[in-house]
């Protein structure tokens, strides 16, 4: 298959995913509004009732917004070459294919995190604290973002230039040993994220 018509199943394949999902939140939106069956009537609260249908409503709203400018903004960095003109720029100083690519993912990372900077900032102190869930500070929130740049950088890491080492390491091969790694990073997550990783962010 020519580059092109990857280039063109991957379109189709986000596009494809996009209204699948779409479609979907509509159908689960459209239940959470229909009225409690009589015979559960007494039970909920119909004040707290509303308000949970109002508060889902509102993040319905809101993901559907940002779901539609993120498909668009990957379909088009997709369509443009926005990946290949990263690429190309961040060639200039790497000194090598396996520095380069951390560099790619690294980026990617940043670009992601400050693009979507404004929606998660008017998700937590906007509408979570509209209805009373956020217990987050402006202060606790930077101290947050910047313990999950660490966590990242780290583990996230370590693994990623496992899994590049091994592509240029093994070639096709490089599968089954990265397998053995994730299985076991997985097996200590499991472990050891509610002693270790939740009390860093939760107290």
């Amino acid at each position: 298959m020519s580059y092109q018509g990857i280039l063109y199943l991957l379109l189709g394949i986000i596009t494809f995913d996009f209204l699948i999902d779409t479609i979907l939140g509509h159908l689960n939106h459209k239940s959470v509004n229909k009225d409690v069956p009589k015979i559960l009537a007494g039970i909920y609260n119909d004040e707290e009732r509303l308000k949970s249908q109002s508060y889902q409503n509102e993040n319905y709203k809101f993901g559907l917004l940002t779901g539609i400018i993120s498909f668009i903004a990957t379909f088009s960095i997709l369509y443009f070459g926005g990946f290949g003109i990263l690429d190309a720029w961040l060639r200039n100083f790497a000194p090598n294919e396996l520095v380069l690519s951390l560099y790619f993912f690294g980026a990617l990372f940043i670009i992601s995190d400050i693009t979507t900077l404004p929606f998660q900032l008017y998700s937590t102190f906007v509408i979570e604290a509209k209805y009373g869930f956020n217990k987050s500070t402006v202060k606790i929130f930077v101290l947050d973002k910047l313990k999950g740049y660490l966590l990242t950088l780290i583990i996230g890491g370590l693994l990623l230039s496992a899994f590049i080492y091994l592509v240029f390491a093994l070639g096709n091969g490089f599968w089954w040993v990265f397998w053995i790694i994730i299985s076991v990073f997985t097996l200590l997550a499991s472990v050891f994220y509610t002693s270790w990783i939740l009390p860093i962010f939760n107290k």
